[in-house]
């Protein structure tokens, strides 16, 4: 199940960043769902809801962004931006807490949401430290998150809001501090060369498409943690002895990564939390019920933590993966990860809502339909998730350098052989285009394509010579691309340069 072969696991400066932006964004986390949202939601109770969804909206714009025009986006200013948006956030937050007034929590809350560009950066620094040095890193994240967490709870065990507060913000602040080198490095190159949008034309599969099964299993999976963890009871055990029971398979996990160097399998991580939140999901009728006392209760709470936690793990461990294959797709792949992933949360928890309003004073319903959230969630995973590989998603990522992108971004690049000025050579060129076309059925709009492509010319140049929209391009790639059994646009160009077409 694990991988065999031993990491090379060479922590240098860059990978012990990117473990404490992902340490301190991970305790942020703790702060805001164990100590804040609890006492938000007694003045005014859909403010973690509010959080979450305005977080869901801003990955999705940065994620449109950082698709479209990477360049619009700079990471110190947008960085300072966000944490003083998120400032006034917490400091409505605490008005209303203290005055006891929902109005300053209800403009406050989605402020909040804010903080999704940090999960993002502290991806890209992931992305950005390798990914062997990262199947230690983010397992290490999480059990120094657990030390940290412990030593708060023994020296402050009952910490005053604004101490809360404060303390997230420095967490949040901090971790920005930690990711800022990497990610200022991966902008500066998304600067330098086309937009995401183009290359992902030319190079369909240097992208995870937004349609993928991973993004979405990573909604599922929150979907069924945001459900079991509404409930107060499950959420109740998660900070008692059932959390510290909870930490078990994440240091099961640490042990096989740092201590063993063994790589851990994306596929296994999944498998591992599968068990766990299905453990969690078929025990949570009972915790309904009130069935089973509190060894239930903590149990269900122990294996949903845990389960939780494990496939957080899964999700970096897919952003840094593909991040470090795809240097150019990290902000992409972060940003929608972490998207489905508050998404899933969001609509966990407002189903959960939803149930206990309708069927309020009745428990046997509520406990029936977890039970149902608790089959669904398996046939998913048993009919859905069984037929597709993590791993295989990963490891069918074509690696695209910022070198290549910038070469294929220069309008006038065109084949070495085949300069442009030799006319002897240009009608050379034009008959290898037409003999591919010819002998892989391309049609005459694909075959014009194709003749562009093979010259090096990136998506807009192709827009513009024949006149087509940005979708119809694409599509004649894609099939251009099936009919010659090429994955990328150099692929292609090697086609041609060659003189005879290999099936």
């Amino acid at each position: 199940m694990l991988r065999a072969d031993k990491a090379e696991q060479t922590l240098d400066a860059r990978a012990i960043c990117a473990c404490a932006s992902l340490t301190l964004l991970l305790l942020s986390t703790h702060l805001l769902n164990a100590e804040l949202f609890p006492r938000v939601a007694q003045v005014f109770p859909a403010g973690r809801e509010l959080s979450t969804y305005s977080g869901v909206g801003i990955a999705v714009a940065i994620a449109i962004a950082a698709y479209r025009r990477p360049g619009i986006l700079h990471v110190r200013g947008f960085s300072l931006t966000c944490l003083v948006v998120l400032a006034t956030g917490m400091a409505a937050m605490l008005t209303g807490l203290v005055s006891g007034n929902p109005a300053p929590i209800a403009l406050g809350s989605p402020l909040g949401g804010i903080s999704a560009w940090f999960f993002m950066l502290a991806g890209v620094a992931l992305a950005k430290s390798g990914l062997q040095a990262s199947t230690v890193v983010i397992p290490t994240a999480f059990m120094a998150c657990y030390c940290m967490k412990g030593l708060l709870a023994i020296a402050a065990p009952d910490l005053p809001d604004a101490a809360a507060a404060m303390t997230y913000l420095a967490c949040v602040t901090g971790s920005y501090l930690f990711a800022r080198p990497a990610a200022s490095e991966l902008f500066g190159n998304l600067r330098r060369v086309p937009a995401p949008t183009d290359l992902d034309i030319t190079h369909p599969v240097s992208f995870l498409p937004l349609s993928s099964f991973v993004f979405v299993t990573i909604a599922v999976f929150s979907a069924a943690c945001g459900f079991a963890l509404a409930d107060a009871r499950i959420e109740a055990g998660s900070a008692s002895v059932a959390g510290i029971a909870a930490c078990a398979p994440m240091t099961f996990l640490f042990l096989i990564a740092a201590v063993l160097r063994r790589r851990l399998s994306a596929d296994t991580l999944h498998s591992v939390s599968f068990l766990l939140v299905c453990g969690a999901l078929s025990s949570m009728p009972l915790v309904l019920l009130d069935a089973g006392g509190s060894i239930v209760q903590g149990a269900s709470s122990a294996l949903m933590t845990a389960g939780s936690d494990c496939f957080t793990l899964l999700t970096y461990v897919l952003i840094s993966a593909v991040g470090a294959r795809n240097p150019l797709a990290a902000l992409v792949t972060s940003s929608i990860a972490i998207a489905a992933e508050w998404l899933g949360i969001g609509c966990g928890a407002l189903i959960v809502q939803f149930t206990q309003g309708i069927f309020a004073g009745r428990p046997s319903a509520v406990a029936c339909a977890a039970a149902i959230a608790s089959v669904a969630f398996v046939a998913y995973n048993t009919y859905v998730a069984k037929h597709h590989s993590f791993c295989a998603a990963i490891d069918a990522i074509r690696p695209i350098s910022p070198a290549e992108a910038a070469a294929l971004g220069s309008d006038d690049a065109t084949p070495g052989s085949l300069p442009a000025e030799e006319h002897s050579e240009a009608d050379a060129f034009a008959d290898r285009c037409a003999a591919v076309s010819q002998e892989f059925g391309l049609t005459n709009r694909e075959a014009d394509v194709l003749a562009l492509l093979a010259r090096g010319r990136t998506a807009p140049v192709i827009q513009e010579k024949l006149v087509l929209s940005h979708n119809t391009v694409k599509t004649h790639v894609r099939h251009i691309y099936a009919k010659t059994g090429v994955h990328s646009q150099q692929e292609l160009i090697d086609i041609v340069e060659s003189g005879a077409a290999e099936r």
